[in-house]
């Protein structure tokens, strides 16, 4: 009788710790990288910041509006990054 109860229950225990350790895996690795897709995201979002600069400071005087302008791309960019590496997608790499 007790080996009826203590094989399937030694097989859950591997089951179970083997389980455990692939999906620690799975997390430490997925927050570490972000896909081309959300990479490429990024780089627009940079190269838009870049040319709103660079227009306001044309004429020599940086409004209040083209400076909230610039405040809000640079908030919006920040965001992206800290979402595009820290969501939660089922993802192996």
């Amino acid at each position: 009788m007790t080996k009826f109860v203590s094989i399937p229950l030694l097989f859950l225990l591997f089951s179970l710790t083997a389980f455990s350790q692939r999906n620690g895996r799975i997390l430490s690795t997925r927050t570490a990288t972000i896909s081309t897709w959300e990479r490429l995201q990024l780089q627009r979002n940079v190269l838009q910041l870049r040319t709103t600069v660079r227009l306001a400071e044309r004429d020599g005087v940086m409004t209040t509006r083209e400076k909230r302008r610039i405040r809000q791309l640079k908030a919006k960019t920040r965001r992206d990054a800290i979402r595009f590496k820290y969501n939660q997608r089922g993802r192996m790499i």
